[in-house]
């Protein structure tokens, strides 16, 4: 299975969810990655944000 930094994830969502016009088109030549696989990382930080968000931030809280 192939992992990726944090920062590749992060930076893949933040094209995604700032919605401005190109910018997956952009991060998709920068990263190399394919714009399917842009939107796939967002949704999947999206998901564990609104995960921890939900469970209280307890991970955050003792640093984890």
């Amino acid at each position: 299975m192939l992992t990726l930094p944090v920062e590749a994830w992060i930076g893949n969502a933040a094209a995604v969810v700032s919605g401005a016009w190109g910018a997956v088109t952009r991060r998709a030549h920068q990263s190399g990655y394919s714009r399917t696989a842009i939107y796939e990382h967002a949704e999947r930080v999206v998901q564990a944000v609104a995960n921890e968000q939900a469970n209280g931030g307890d991970r955050l809280k003792t640093g984890l």
